[in-house]
C-alpha cells in the first residue's frame, strides 16, 4: 500500500486551475522526485498535500488515512511533515531552540505535569537535547547549536530545516528544493543526508529544478504540466520520454 495516494486535486485562484485533476503516489520507503517548469503548480500540490490551503476537490490518504480535512499541524502530527523553498527558521533563537521547538508530544506543555513532575520534564528536556544534537551532528550543524539561527547561511538552513523535521520523528518529509540557492559543496552534503535517512527507513517526496539531483536521487519520478500529470517513471525513462525532452528538458 502506498504511504501517500491522492487524486483528483483541484485547486483555483481566480478562476485559473493552478491545480487540476492532478494525482501523486508514494511509496514506503522510497525518494520521489516531483519537477516541472515554474508555474506548474508543484508547489501548490505540496501546499494541498499539507493541506496548507484546501483543495476544491479531491482525496489525500495518508497512511491509510484520509487526511483532506484535517488541519495542517494534524497532519504533522500523524506523521508527514514538509520544508519550504525559503527555508523557515526562527531567526532570532538558536539552532538547537530551532531543534527544540519541533518535538512532539513535551510533558512540558500540561500545566499539572509542570507542577507535579518537574522531575519528567527534566528528563525529558535532557533526552530531547541529545537527540537535537544527534540531528546537528549528522547535517554538519553540531558547532553552531548554540548560534542564532539567523547566522546561518541559505544551505544551513535548509539542513537545520531538514533535521528539525525529523525531530517530529515523521513518516514522510516533503522537501521543497532542497537544493535551490545552494553551493556546490552543501548539495553535495544535502544529498548524502537524504541518502542516508532514507537507508534508515525514512520516505521523502522532494520537488527540485536541479535534474543531477532529482535523477540522482529519486526512484520514481512524476512530471506535472500546466497543473495536470505529463508523465511518471522511473528517472531513466523520464530522462527518455519525448514529451518531457520536449517541453522541460529543451531537446
Amino acid at each position: 500500500m502506498d504511504l501517500l495516494a491522492a487524486s483528483g486535486l483541484v485547486k483555483s485562484f481566480g478562476g485559473i486551475k493552478a491545480v487540476d485533476n492532478a494525482e501523486i503516489t508514494v511509496a514506503p520507503g522510497s525518494i520521489t522526485g516531483l519537477i516541472g517548469p515554474n508555474g506548474a503548480g508543484k508547489t501548490t500540490l505540496f501546499n494541498l498535500l499539507s493541506n496548507f490551503i484546501r483543495p476544491d476537490k479531491g482525496r489525500v490518504i495518508f497512511d491509510g488515512e484520509p487526511i483532506q480535512e484535517l488541519q495542517s499541524h494534524k497532519i504533522a502530527q500523524q506523521g508527514m511533515v514538509r520544508t519550504f523553498q525559503v527555508a523557515r527558521t526562527l531567526s532570532r533563537l538558536s539552532v538547537m531552540e530551532n531543534m527544540l521547538l519541533a518535538a512532539q508530544s513535551q510533558i512540558g506543555e500540561n500545566f499539572w505535569q509542570v507542577q507535579l513532575q518537574p522531575y519528567l520534564i527534566k528528563k525529558q528536556e535532557r533526552q530531547l537535547q541529545q537527540q537535537a544534537m544527534l540531528l546537528l551532528e549528522s547535517v554538519g550543524l553540531a558547532h553552531m547549536a548554540y548560534e542564532y539561527a539567523g547566522a546561518l547561511s541559505g544551505g544551513q538552513r535548509k539542513l537545520l530545516e531538514m533535521a528539525r523535521a525529523l525531530m517530529t520523528k515523521p513518516k514522510l518529509i516533503l522537501l521543497d528544493e532542497p537544493a535551490a540557492g545552494v553551493n556546490p559543496t552543501l548539495i553535495n552534503q544535502i544529498c548524502d543526508r537524504i541518502q542516508t535517512w532514507n537507508r534508515e527507513g525514512m520516505t521523502f517526496l522532494i520537488i527540485e529544478h536541479n535534474m543531477d539531483v532529482i535523477m540522482s536521487l529519486c526512484d520514481r519520478v512524476w512530471v506535472l504540466a500546466e497543473g495536470r500529470n505529463l508523465a511518471v517513471g522511473t528517472p531513466s525513462e523520464i530522462q527518455n520520454n519525448p514529451e518531457v525532452l520536449t517541453a522541460y528538458l529543451g531537446q
